[in-house]
């Protein structure tokens, strides 16, 4: 390899093949994580919290998933980052709730169980920066992503 500036670059379309490469990992482990959480959640069996909860729909999680994997996508093609695995737990109501709490900011996702496909959000830096809206989890919503990237 020569030196200084005659060094010799990685082509784009290696790089390119590279971060898809690194997008397909990144979706295989988040995949993995949504299948245990999931299995863990449609497990549970009227009034398993005591409460008079109903068992989760499977529809739900499937909404749940689906919208997870496409926000993790999305995050990827527009900044090239990763954010850590969220907690992914039953909500009230058939929801299903998806968490990231860190020391920098919190940010819960409720995924209902009705079929209108909006989801309610509430997310905080702990300070100033906090975002708070419902959204149609089948499009692509560039405020949370923008929220999310601030986060980092």
């Amino acid at each position: 390899m020569k030196e200084g500036f005659y060094e010799e670059f990685t082509p784009a379309s290696v790089y390119i093949k590279e971060m898809e490469e690194r997008g397909i990992k990144l979706v295989e482990v988040f995949n993995e994580h949504i299948r245990k959480r999931m299995n863990k959640i449609l497990e549970l069996r009227d009034n398993w919290d005591g409460g008079g909860s109903k068992t989760y729909n499977v529809e739900t999680l499937k909404k749940a998933k689906s919208f997870l994997i496409s926000l993790i996508q999305d995050f990827w093609m527009l900044y090239n980052l990763e954010f850590d695995l969220p907690m992914i737990f039953p909500g009230i109501d058939g929801d299903i709730d998806i968490e990231w709490k860190n020391k920098k900011f919190q940010l819960l996702i409720s995924i209902p169980e009705k079929d209108d496909n909006l989801a309610g959000l509430y997310g905080s830096d702990y300070a100033e920066d906090e975002i708070e809206l419902d959204f149609d989890i089948t499009k692509k919503n560039l405020r949370l992503l923008s929220w999310l990237k601030r986060q980092m």
